[in-house]
Order: C-alpha cells, then sequence, then structure tokens
C-alpha cells in the first residue's frame, strides 16, 4: 500500500504536457493545478460574496438593522471569516458582526494600509496579514460601499484568518501522501504550513531545514518570482542526513495581493 501511495504522489507532481488553453501551458504538476484552482475558486466566492453585500449596503447604509443581518449572513455563509464589518470614511467600524465582536465597533482601523488604499483607490481590496485590532494575526477583504449616487460611502470588511482557509482547502487534498503544501506571502510570511509552529513566521529567515543554502536561495526565488520549480538538500533538526526534496510554486492573487503556493515532494 505504501508503494502505491508514492506511486501515486508521484503523479501528482509529475508536470503536465503542454496543452493549449490550459494551466498545463506552464509545466506545472496536476496537484500545484488543483490547488490553485480550488484556492482561486474560493477567494473568488468570498469576494463575490462580499461585492454582493456592497450592493445591497448602498440602499439601507453601514448602520440599518438591515446591514447587521447582512454582515452576521456573510459570517455565517464563510467559515473561515472571524467577523464581517461596515467601515465608514473615517475608518471607524461602525457594525460589526457576530454579536460577540461586539465590543469592537467603533475602532479606528484607518491607518491600516489595505483602508487607505481602498479609500485612494475606490477599488477592494486584500490586505497582507496584519494584526487586527481584534487581537489576532488576519487578512482583511475589503470592498467599496457607494452611494446611488456613486459617491464613496465607506466599505465592508471580512476578516479572514488565512490558515483556516487554507487548511480546508490543502489537508484535504494532500492526506495521506508523501507531499507537503505550503502557502506563503511575497515578503516570506508564512500563511499556512504543514507545521502549525511555522504559522506566522518569515520563510525568508526561519531555519525550516537546518543549515541548508540551497533552500536559502530557492525561498528567495521563489518570492521573487511568480512560479517555478526547484530542487534542495532539507536537513531538519535531528537528522544526520540531508534529504532531497524538490518544489514547485505558483501564484495565487487577489486585488493586487499575491500568495505564493508551493507543493512540495517529501
Amino acid at each position: 500500500m505504501q508503494s502505491i501511495v508514492v506511486f501515486l504522489a508521484c503523479l501528482l507532481l509529475v508536470p503536465l504536457p503542454v496543452v493549449a488553453g490550459g494551466r498545463a501551458e506552464s509545466g506545472q504538476p496536476p496537484m500545484l493545478v488543483t490547488l490553485h484552482q480550488q484556492l482561486t475558486t474560493a477567494l473568488q466566492k468570498l469576494d463575490t460574496d462580499l461585492a454582493q453585500a456592497a450592493t445591497q449596503l448602498s440602499a439601507v447604509g453601514l448602520t440599518d438593522s438591515a446591514a447587521h443581518q447582512l454582515l452576521l449572513k456573510l459570517c455565517t455563509d464563510n467559515p473561515a471569516v472571524v467577523d464581517c464589518a461596515t467601515v465608514d470614511l473615517a475608518g471607524r467600524m461602525v457594525a460589526l458582526e457576530p454579536a460577540s465582536f461586539k465590543q469592537f465597533e467603533g475602532a479606528d482601523i484607518g491607518q491600516q494600509e489595505q483602508v487607505r488604499r481602498l479609500h485612494r483607490t475606490k477599488k477592494p481590496v486584500l490586505s497582507n496579514a496584519i494584526r487586527a485590532v481584534e487581537g489576532f494575526d488576519a487578512v482583511d477583504l475589503e470592498q467599496p460601499i457607494f452611494s446611488p449616487q456613486g459617491k464613496l460611502r465607506g466599505s465592508v470588511s471580512l476578516l479572514i484568518k488565512p490558515e483556516a482557509l487554507l487548511s480546508a482547502i490543502i489537508a484535504p487534498a494532500v492526506q495521506g501522501l508523501p507531499v507537503e503544501a505550503w502557502v506563503i506571502q511575497r515578503d516570506g510570511r508564512i500563511l499556512y504550513s504543514p507545521k502549525s509552529e511555522m504559522i506566522g513566521r518569515n520563510i525568508l529567515h526561519e531555519p525550516v531545514c537546518g543549515p541548508a543554502p540551497q533552500f536559502h536561495s530557492l525561498t528567495s526565488k521563489i518570492t521573487a518570482t511568480k512560479s517555478g520549480a526547484g530542487s534542495y538538500d532539507c536537513r531538519p533538526q535531528g537528522l544526520q542526513t540531508a534529504v532531497k526534496k524538490q518544489a514547485f510554486w505558483t501564484t495565487v492573487d487577489l486585488h493586487r495581493t499575491a500568495w505564493r503556493l508551493l507543493v512540495i515532494r517529501v
């Protein structure tokens, strides 16, 4: 049985032949293509739901009871979302759901980069990982809210724990296979890792593979380029001999914020 699992894992990491009109043109392995599609679909659903809510909030306003109902539905429909809020032009969260986060209504997030960017561009934004005022690390997806006359009134926000979103997609896909999948920001911050203690750290600076110059050279390439492949010798703490690994990566992006998605053959 173990040999069958290893064989399937190798098939999932063999680059696809060049086929016109599809992702296979880049020579990415099927596992990476599948995870890319699933993650892209999940982000697009969040964005579509949020855009629909922004349209509805344009009619009911940012603080009406109907606004609270819309925000609560957003949270209920999307399990990876921690809380949902409307944000006024001063950068204050003026309505917040679910009720367990009510204490943060009125909190000022106007100096956060993604809020300033939305106010400047009047376009949707996805933040990098930030320390939210609620007291944990998260990413913030926001859509602008316009008045019926087309004037910016504020925004609607989904606060997402990326490890919850990513784990629900990645963990079932790689279960039982000698394969790892990671998601990192372009600055090297780890959003998802099979090693939970690595989440929130920076892959450019952390000794993930012990003294492995090849690994550090490859991670610099990963953060700098949208897609590629490479191999490296890894000697984790406690092991005397190095293990050869092969990594493939691609990029998932939304509203000009990009995540590197890595699949590693162990």
